[in-house]
């Protein structure tokens, strides 16, 4: 019994992939990527963080995302807390929490991001969805850029606007979805006047915040704009 156990051991270890990490530059990893035809993968972690952990130890642990992503994706491990060069490039792409996976193809352009802890069931369709470019912020920036996108796409647009991806497009984007008369989103059209409410508390402009709070006081996502003014007014002493 002892002896069937050693052998089933053995042979569930030798026919487990390993995720391959690549010991390099996003340079290097750019020439590679054009030659192997492969999309980057930058996943921004740190190792004292819970849903980074959690996405090491559960998510790509897994094999059948371990195969799916060693032969699609060539993949960095970035520490932006420990790393000031992995810091800086977190800032270039405009990241804000971790864990952050951001897909970028051989140009260098964004495709998609994924951020924070997704199981293995949920994390698999998604970088699947990546690959095949289905609904992702590069397939829709440029249906977008073309005229040729649909009021549900253009609401799906904004709303991975909202993960702090490229401001002056995406402030663009949400421009369209206010002065659209298709868009009819309640939370769609909160997150495009969110933005501005951010930009003009910027300048020191509260009254589009308040404005916005007795509009929208009965929606789940007013938490955000609660965020953003107490953030404001620790940031000028008051709290």
């Amino acid at each position: 019994m002892l002896i069937r156990l050693l052998l089933a051991l053995l042979l569930f270890s030798c026919s487990s992939e390993i995720y391959q990490w690549f010991d390099g530059t996003l340079d290097e990893a750019l020439s590679l990527a054009e030659e192997a035809n492969k999309i980057i993968l930058l996943d921004f972690y740190s190792n004292g963080w819970g849903g980074c952990v959690r996405l090491d130890a559960e998510t790509l642990s897994n094999q059948q995302i371990i195969k799916f992503s060693n032969q699609h994706f060539i993949s960095l491990k970035l520490n932006p807390w420990d790393n000031k060069n992995d810091s800086n490039l977190l800032d270039a792409y405009n990241g804000k929490a971790i864990p952050l996976l951001i897909f970028i193809n051989q140009n260098n352009e964004e495709i998609d991001r994924i951020v924070g802890f997704y199981p293995p069931n949920e994390y698999l369709p998604m970088i699947k969805d990546i690959y095949n470019g289905k609904g992702t912020f590069l397939f829709l920036k440029n249906k977008y850029k073309d005229q040729d996108i649909t009021s549900l796409e253009l609401s799906e647009l904004a709303m991975k606007c909202g993960d702090n991806r490229d401001q002056d497009f995406c402030e663009d984007v949400y421009l369209s979805i206010i002065n659209s008369s298709e868009v009819s989103n309640e939370d769609v059209l909160f997150k495009a006047e969110l933005f501005f409410v951010n930009k003009n508390l910027s300048s020191g402009k509260i009254l589009p915040a308040i404005n916005l709070l007795n509009r929208y006081k009965d929606n789940i996502n007013v938490i955000d704009l609660y965020n953003i003014v107490i953030r404001y007014f620790s940031n000028e002493g008051d709290i």
